[in-house]
């Protein structure tokens, strides 16, 4: 199928993608509970694949979602949970269908559609869809007035849709899942100078595909395996050089997984995990008005023993990396994790990992849209990741948990100055970067009225120093978000986000192979949202979400300005 024919049917769908829940229920079957969850987009390390963000990000559980969605796009999704009710007697509440539309200021437009078209209790097989779109007025004359390089602004154009697959079946022997993916987007680099030529004014354009296949054996088997390959293609309509008509940079990422462990005695296991990954990238724009292609690679082994009991659970393991026209050939780093509960109240959790991480096209493009399109990116080195916990659960439904950490990377890639007013593209840096972290997270869960969570991160940040939480590089990082359900069919939820002292920095070599680095604070990011749902009968609801509700400018990027208030309302539909 052409791409002419995946737009128009993402756009005759009026879009947007089932979000299946977390990664380990990926090929559940599909039931919608109907809230309304906003979903605060920001770049994260996941633990597993097919997304990996920067190494020194924070670490939290990959969700099918963090794939699916649009990084740097202001409007939030909708998201819905298409799970199954196991319990007979939830079957009335049962759905294969849901169907969400929703508009706003900025002309803001998202929606999200799926359905289960096999829905038996050992097979399911899913269809999702996803459309995001804007036309924001974000740069505007006041910013001319004081000097900004603005001839004549554009708004910022973006269409953003998403067409999935995905499939799961258990047979006697294992389970299988598989999934299809195709995503395509147009948007055009608003922060640019306009120089009134065709090709400046000219879109860029995005084909991302993705297939994977997998396949695991029953988690009672006394020696368990797993296997799972995945294929990627990302490809750029142009590049850097738009006013040659040079094609855009394409990449092709190729990754085989596999996994096998023994159970000896009583909850002891042993095993080894194993990964090889493949990349292609071809039409590179070099220093010089050429082209050129490349091809590197990595083979990663990982031995471990894990020791569970009651109150413990013991990892011990590490990952070896052998690399090829990739870096250096030969990297170790520790796999290690303990967990500890000394009682019902206090316990305990230490984590120690590492290894190399190949900076995809596809995944950095995944956080950053405006990213210059025509770059090879380094292999970012993890010299150790460590991270130590302490939870405390002192009173009922309320948990706080200091922690501290420390990170020591080499080739990490961060978003550099200066912006480049004539692409309106952010070029990223390649700096090794050694970090503190120290912060504490706090939850609080009373019944089914009330569900706060809180976390604060100080991560102090230098030229060429910091603990990276995510491209912001801020040294204060606080999200709390609150869930109220006063009655049983009104959800409403606020949330608050801030990324204080924001740092962005340059590099540049000397003569004698050093280096130099110069840096600037960014605005800071205050960004409080409020939602709202409403639960009107089984098949119907409607919602409402409000962003940046203090009215905030700030910029994503160097350069790149946010929108400033914004607001979504839209009906949802189960069936």
């Amino acid at each position: 199928m052409n791409k002419s024919a995946i737009i128009l049917i993402c756009v005759i769908a009026a879009t947007a993608t089932a979000y299946a829940q977390d990664e380990k229920d990926l090929n559940k079957t599909i039931v919608v509970e109907k809230e309304f969850v906003p979903v605060e987009i920001k770049a994260v390390k996941p633990v597993a694949q097919p997304k990996e963000a920067p190494v020194t990000t924070e670490k939290v559980q990959l969700r099918f979602s963090d794939r699916t969605l649009p990084a740097q796009f202001e409007p939030h999704a909708v998201v819905q949970s298409p799970i199954a009710y196991p319990d007979e007697s939830l079957a009335k509440f049962r759905r294969r269908g849901y169907l969400d539309f929703a508009m706003g200021n900025y002309l803001n437009i998202v929606g999200s559609a799926g359905y289960r078209i096999i829905d038996k209790e050992k097979t399911s097989l899913g269809v999702w869809l996803q459309h995001n779109s804007t036309a924001a007025d974000l740069i505007n004359d006041s910013k001319i007035g004081e000097g900004a390089p603005y001839s004549d602004p554009e708004k910022q154009n973006i269409i953003d849709d998403r067409l999935g697959v995905d499939f799961n079946s258990k047979l006697r022997r294992g389970i299988i899942d598989a999934s299809l993916g195709y995503h395509f987007s147009k948007f055009n680099y608003f922060a640019a100078i306009d120089n009134a030529t065709d090709d400046d004014k000219e879109k860029q354009g995005v084909n991302d595909f993705r297939m994977a296949l997998g396949w695991r054996n029953l988690d009672d088997a006394v020696t368990r395996y797993r296997l799972g390959a995945e294929f990627n293609y990302f490809g750029f309509d142009y590049g850097n050089l738009k006013s040659d008509n040079l094609d855009g940079l394409s990449e092709i990422d190729f990754r085989l997984k596999a996994a096998i462990s023994q159970v000896f005695g009583d909850r002891s296991y042993a095993g080894v995990d194993a990964a090889f990954q493949l990349v292609g990238l071809d039409n590179i724009a070099t220093g010089e008005p050429q082209l050129d292609s490349e091809t590197f690679g990595m083979v990663s082994l990982t031995p471990n023993y894990e020791k569970r009991t009651d109150n413990m659970r013991l990892r011990i393991g590490a990952r070896v990396d052998i690399s090829f026209n990739n870096g250096s050939t030969f990297r170790i780093a520790p796999d290690v994790k303990f967990d500890y509960a000394f009682s019902d109240v206090v316990s305990l959790a230490v984590d120690a990992t590492g290894g190399n991480t190949i900076n995809t096209v596809h995944n950095v493009f995944a956080r950053n849209r405006y990213m210059a399109p025509s770059v090879q990116l380094p292999t970012t080195y993890t010299l150790i990741d460590a991270t130590a916990a302490i939870r405390l659960g002192l009173i009922k439904g309320f948990s706080i948990s200091p922690f501290v950490g420390f990170a020591a990377t080499r080739h990490s890639i961060v978003p550099t100055m200066p912006f480049s007013p004539t692409t309106g593209q952010i070029s990223y840096a390649d700096i090794d970067l050694n970090g503190l972290k120290v912060g504490v997270e706090l939850g609080y869960r009373y019944g089914s009225l009330v569900d706060f969570s809180a976390k604060y991160a100080f991560t102090p940040q230098d030229e060429d120093s910091g603990y990276v939480v995510d491209d912001n590089r801020a040294e204060h990082n606080f999200d709390a978000t609150v869930n109220v359900r006063p009655i049983s069919k009104l959800n409403i939820g606020i949330g608050y986000r801030l990324r204080a002292l924001r740092t962005v920095s340059s590099v540049n070599g000397t003569e004698d192979g050093g280096a130099v680095y110069s840096s600037k604070l960014l605005s800071n990011i205050s960004n409080l949202n409020l939602s709202a749902s409403y639960q009107i009968n089984d098949l119907v609801s409607l919602f409402c979400h409000a962003n940046n509700l203090l009215n905030r400018e700030y910029e994503f990027y160097d350069g790149i300005p946010a929108q400033k208030f914004n607001i979504l309302g839209g009906v949802g539909l189960t069936f």
